[in-house]
C-alpha cells in the first residue's frame, strides 16, 4: 500500500536524495540510492522537500496526517494535523517551524525555499500558501489573488532560480469542484513584498480523444516551468479528470 510520491535530490549533492512515501513517512539516501533510511518528520507522509543550495545538511519538509493524496478520497480540502519542518542533519531529527495552533496545524503538501530572497513557502491542503521571511520563526498567509478559501489546495511550489519568482499550483476542491475557473498555475514576482498572485492560464486545446462529456481543469496535479528559456514562456500542466 506504500507509494513513493516524490523523489528530490539536493542540487549540490547529487547522491543525497529524499523520497516522500505515503503512509510510511519518507526515506533518505546519501549514496545515490544504494541504501536508504527512514526519516519520519512527524505524521504519516512527508509530502515534499526543499533545500538551501548552500547547505547540504539542511532540508525542509512538508508533512501531513492523511496519506495517499490525491487518491483514496484525500483529493479534497482537509483540516488535519501537519506542518512545515526543518532538519539540520539530513533528516535524522526534525524541528517544527509552522506554529502548533488551530490556524497552522494542518496538512501541508508542498514546500519551497527561495535562497535569493531567503523566503520559505508552504502549500497547504485547504488553507492556501504560507510564507516565512525569518527562517520559519513567524508565518503569514499570502492568498491574495487566489479563489475563495474553500478551495485553496496547493500541491506544488517552484522557485525561479534566476530571480526568486514563485510559481504555485492551485488544484480542484473535490468533491465540490467549485473553483474550476480558478485552477492552474499562479505566479508571484513580489519577492519579500506584498504578494498578489497572477493566474497563468489561457485557452487550452482539448485533445480529440477526450470525450465531450469531460471538461478540463477539474483537478490539475502537477506542473513544470522551463527555466532555461529567458521569457519563461513554456510551461507544462498535468490535468486529471476526477468528476464523473
Amino acid at each position: 500500500m506504500t507509494s513513493v510520491l516524490k523523489l528530490k535530490f539536493h542540487p549540490k549533492e547529487p547522491k543525497l536524495g529524499y523520497a516522500s512515501a505515503s503512509d510510511m513517512a519518507g526515506f533518505v539516501t546519501e549514496d545515490g540510492g544504494l541504501t536508504w533510511r527512514i526519516a519520519k518528520v512527524q505524521w504519516n507522509t512527508n509530502y515534499d522537500y526543499a533545500f538551501d543550495p548552500a547547505d547540504t545538511e539542511l532540508v525542509y519538509a512538508a508533512s501531513g496526517h492523511n496519506h495517499d493524496y490525491p487518491l483514496n478520497g484525500w483529493n479534497q480540502v482537509v483540516k488535519t494535523s501537519g506542518g512545515i519542518y526543518k532538519s539540520v542533519n539530513r533528516g535524522h531529527k526534525w524541528t517544527r517551524l509552522t506554529p502548533d495552533t488551530v490556524e497552522w496545524n494542518r496538512q501541508f503538501l508542498s514546500v519551497a525555499y527561495d535562497p535569493i530572497n531567503a523566503i520559505l513557502y508552504g502549500g497547504s491542503q485547504g488553507g492556501g500558501i504560507g510564507r516565512s521571511l525569518d527562517g520559519g520563526k513567524t508565518w503569514e498567509w499570502i492568498n491574495d489573488g487566489l479563489p475563495a478559501a474553500t478551495g485553496r489546495i496547493i500541491p506544488q511550489i517552484e522557485i525561479d532560480p534566476a530571480n526568486g519568482n514563485v510559481y504555485v499550483l492551485l488544484t480542484g476542491d473535490a468533491p465540490a469542484y467549485s473553483n474550476r475557473e480558478g485552477t492552474g498555475i499562479y505566479l508571484s514576482t513580489a519577492g519579500r513584498g506584498p504578494v498578489q498572485w497572477m493566474l497563468m492560464r489561457g485557452s487550452v486545446e482539448k485533445p480529440e480523444e477526450v470525450g465531450s462529456q469531460y471538461k478540463l481543469w477539474w483537478y490539475p496535479t502537477a506542473f513544470a516551468v522551463d527555466f532555461t528559456r529567458p521569457r519563461r514562456d513554456v510551461m507544462w500542466l498535468v490535468d486529471m479528470e476526477v468528476k464523473g
